[in-house]
């Protein structure tokens, strides 16, 4: 694999570098190609959260000069509220994608009506695109980004965009890093790009700060890309749980730590330890483990607050009486004082409610509608 260094966000300088990395690593796209970008596509649509379009204009020139006749742009929905959905057609105009479709060498791919492969694996059948296997090279461009689950969201994490809303909904309520691994072993990118001219560091993939890292990341194994890059962010990639589920499985070889030396590190700031949002000195909100559903659900229902008739008792709730703590996922263990009033949300909050003996609103997910109620009667 290579480290590419660049020094602004100029299209045809970031074209030359990605053209010297293919040469690098004797990639040849062939006539048709298919991309899997990283859209997130929640506002504030961010550099650090998504695939930008002045770096995917670059990666298209130079595929054309490398004689690529069809370009496709493959996309899913995010995962939403049955009252706030992130279909394909919002998150590809919130991101500046629909200018593609002027393109006639472009497609971009709804793989929410796309056909579908089935590939079963234990007890867990993923759904992926067919289109995969009529095309001549798969570009696996993903961001390089922290994850509160899976601490990095690199090119492993990123397949996950290419399958079913169920597929990813029962990821999410499984083994998720071991179901990585798992797309990871019937999956196979022909090259993987991690973009990280600006990067997402802290408590992503949603509640990150961006960050200026001024490089990008090629290679054609994920496990080795991905390996390398929590390397150089001070992360041992053999205790990044999908990384090591995937070696496993053969999909790629973690390299040996001494190997990696020869790279240097960068500073950067990624999830340690479960990090919250405080209102007030009174009211710590805690995303712990949560998928974008119940993140969404908060979120959303979190802007009703803010209106004015509501802004005097989010106030009050703020800094005076008990302290509460809002927690979605699963719920690592927080210290919180005894006294403290707990209120989950989420079904996966669920065990921590009874261990605590606190309230819950057990849904999976909550629509954005009943977690403001839910609230509204909680604080």
């Amino acid at each position: 694999m290579v480290i590419i260094k660049k020094s602004s966000k100029d299209i045809l300088e970031i074209s030359k570098r990605i053209e010297e990395s293919f040469m690098e690593v004797s990639f040849k796209p062939g006539r048709t190609v298919f991309i899997k970008p990283n859209l997130s596509g929640r506002q504030p649509i961010t550099e650090g959260e998504n695939t930008t379009t002045y770096f995917l204009d670059a990666l298209i020139l130079v595929l054309n000069k490398m004689n690529c006749e069809k370009i496709i742009i493959g996309h899913s929905s995010l995962l939403g509220t049955k009252d706030r959905s992130y279909p394909f057609e919002k998150i590809i105009n919130d991101s500046g994608f629909s200018k593609y479709y002027k393109n006639k060498k472009i497609d971009l791919l709804n793989l929410d009506k796309a056909k579908k492969g089935k590939a079963e694996i234990g007890k867990f059948i993923f759904e992926t695109p067919a289109k995969l296997k009529e095309v001549d090279s798969y570009i696996n461009l993903a961001k390089l980004k922290t994850h509160m689950e899976t601490t990095i969201s690199f090119s492993m994490k990123n397949q996950m965009g290419l399958l079913s809303e169920t597929n990813r909904v029962n990821m999410h309520r499984n083994n998720l890093e071991e179901l990585i691994a798992k797309l990871g072993s019937i999956v196979t990118p022909t090259i993987n790009i991690v973009e990280g001219i600006v990067g997402m560091e802290g408590n992503g993939p949603h509640h990150g700060v961006d960050k200026e890292v001024d490089l990008f990341f090629v290679g054609k194994n994920m496990v080795e890309v991905d390996s390398v890059i929590s390397y150089l962010i001070d992360l041992n990639p053999n205790e990044v749980t999908h990384l090591a589920e995937a070696q496993a499985l053969g999909v790629g070889k973690i390299p040996n730590i001494d190997g990696l030396k020869k790279y240097d590190k960068f500073k950067f700031e990624f999830n340690k330890a479960v990090k919250f949002k405080k209102i007030g000195n009174k009211i710590f909100v805690w995303p712990t483990t949560s998928c974008s559903r119940c993140i969404t659900a908060l979120n959303e229902a979190g802007k009703e607050f803010r209106r004015p008739n509501k802004i005097f008792k989010l106030f009050i709730s703020g800094f005076f009486g008990k302290e509460k703590h809002i927690i979605i996922g699963k719920g690592l263990p927080l210290k919180m004082p005894d006294n403290s009033k707990i209120i989950c949300i989420g079904s996966c909050s669920g065990d921590l409610a009874r261990k605590k003996s606190a309230d819950c609103l057990k849904k999976c997910p909550p629509t954005v509608s009943e977690v403001k109620e839910y609230l509204t009667k909680q604080l």
